[in-house]
């Protein structure tokens, strides 16, 4: 039997199967008494190994799926997830470091060093934001002189998460833009995908959930065009999010159940996890609490398999939440935070320390240890996204308390009076209604025509305003004109 299956990450081909991933090659021999073999030449499992284990299960093997007994399907598949458990938390750093020394051998060609910083920008996106914009802005550099337009713009997509993730919104939309503009000129339908969704992602957390809500649709559109699965799985993941913190969790759970139901049929763990994550969040609003901590602690377990430490350090703030709020357990909550804070705070992405450190702040000052919750609450003042309403208000909240135990009414009134504003705006009935309403529809291209026929009915209006207002200057300096000649005439007709 022979078998090619290309995907944009690697190749199997034929039977034993073989991997070809950056360098690195891996082999699935043919099984022996029900048992999938894989042999590993160099680290696979590292940085971004669980992709290659999620395409595999997911992509190709559902693909080659008809060609394969059920049996020999069932063995390979079990044998990528042990070797997953095995292979990839002890290679994932190592992994990186060799990618690093390999930019280094000088027999690499163009394309292949464009591809190690490609691969290096993006993986250290959750961990180290110096590295990840150095290698993007190294690999920007190095496609624009060898005229290599999609890579620059993949590369100016990473870079743009890279300040997305570090809350630097303004400079992500302009390397957004540049991506985007690259994709255009190309038509190339993955990347306009890309940068779709990464301007969705951005708008979300800025609260634009109308502009979120259209690029997300977008990008859907865009990945049904290549059957890709995986990605419109995220997408509605992303969206069930969104639609939680708008606290719309009937419509939150709609799309979540969707996406964890592609999750489960694609064998998806990362996408299951966070469909387990986005749950949670909806059962803590309903006070079904042991389910919610349930989910957490699910969600907590396959992040750390896949040793995705961001996301884990998420599904902990869960669990931390639920201990304190609904067990009232304050040293569980207090272990659970800083666990996460270990995860978090050497990133280079402070926001993503924010829960941990108010969790912190509180449980400090109910224990009456008043300078380590000060200390924790200005660490969340001084991280948190000025967009995320929630956490300021819980932020000044705890500020407000601690001015209280301390005795300082002056400091105490000025908490409260912010508080009391972050309260009106994130209540504002208005507001909420309009984005409770929201559903998704596949009208992006229809909004947008609507959109181009608005703004040219407007130039219309413009033009013809225009015009009427210059005609009438000019009628009006005519007769003036005339009434000046007339004035004239009748004055010599005097004279004569």
């Amino acid at each position: 039997m022979s078998v090619q299956i290309y995907t944009d990450k690697f190749v199997v081909q034929s039977l034993p199967f073989e991997i070809k991933f950056r360098g690195f090659k891996g082999w699935f021999l043919p099984p022996k008494r029900g048992i999938c073999f894989l042999l590993v030449q160099k680290p696979l499992f590292g940085g971004m190994g669980s992709d290659i284990i999620r395409y595999i299960c997911c992509e190709s093997f559902l693909k080659i799926q008809s060609v394969m007994s059920t049996r020999f399907y069932i063995s390979i598949i079990m044998s990528l997830i042990m070797s997953l458990f095995v292979f990839f938390p002890a290679y994932a750093q190592e992994h990186l470091v060799e990618m690093e020394k390999e930019l280094e051998n000088t027999s690499l060609s163009v394309e292949e060093k464009l591809q190690l910083y490609d691969d290096l920008s993006w993986e250290y996106l959750g961990s180290d934001f110096a590295k990840s914009s150095f290698y993007a802005r190294e690999g920007i550099r190095l496609a624009h002189k060898e005229n290599n337009l999609l890579k620059e713009g993949l590369l100016y997509r990473n870079l743009g998460v890279a300040y997305y993730m570090k809350s630097s919104y303004d400079t992500a939309s302009v390397y957004y833009d540049k991506a985007l503009r690259i994709a255009e000129e190309e038509k190339n339908i993955h990347l306009q995908a890309a940068v779709s969704l990464a301007f969705a992602n951005m708008y979300n957390v800025q609260c634009q959930p109308e502009k979120a809500l259209a690029q997300y649709q977008k990008a859907i559109s865009l990945y049904e065009k290549e059957d890709d699965r995986q990605r419109i799985c995220a997408i509605l993941g992303n969206i069930g999010a969104m639609y939680n913190n708008l606290r719309n969790y009937a419509q939150a759970e709609s799309y979540i159940l969707q996406a964890q139901k592609i999750a489960k049929e694609l064998n998806d763990t990362l996408s299951i996890a966070q469909a387990c994550n986005n749950l949670k969040i909806i059962r803590y609003a309903q006070d079904q609490y042991e389910e919610g901590l349930q989910l957490a602690e699910e969600a907590r377990s396959l992040y750390k398999a896949k040793g995705d430490m961001l996301n884990e350090a998420f599904a902990l703030h869960g669990i931390a939440t639920v201990y304190f709020d609904y067990y009232k357990d304050y040293a569980k909550a207090r272990a659970y935070a800083e666990e996460a804070l270990g995860l978090t705070e050497n990133t280079g992405y402070p926001v993503y320390s924010v829960a941990s450190y108010r969790i912190l702040a509180r449980v400090h000052e109910l224990a009456g240890n008043i300078p380590e919750a000060e200390r924790y609450a200005n660490k969340a003042l001084a991280a948190v996204d000025s967009t995320d309403l929630d956490q300021l208000i819980s932020i000044h909240n705890i500020l407000m308390d601690i001015a209280i135990d301390k005795g300082e009414k002056e400091k105490a009134k000025t908490a409260f009076q912010v508080l009391y504003k972050l309260m009106l705006d994130n209540n504002s009935e208005i507001t909420h209604a309009a984005l409770a309403d929201m559903e998704v529809k596949y009208e992006t291209e229809k909004k947008e025509a609507l959109i181009e026929t608005l703004h040219a009915s407007e130039r219309l209006y413009l033009i013809i305003a225009v015009i009427g207002l210059v005609s009438f200057v000019l009628a009006l300096t005519v007769l003036l004109l005339l009434n000046r000649y007339q004035r004239q005439k009748q004055l010599r007709m005097k004279e004569v």
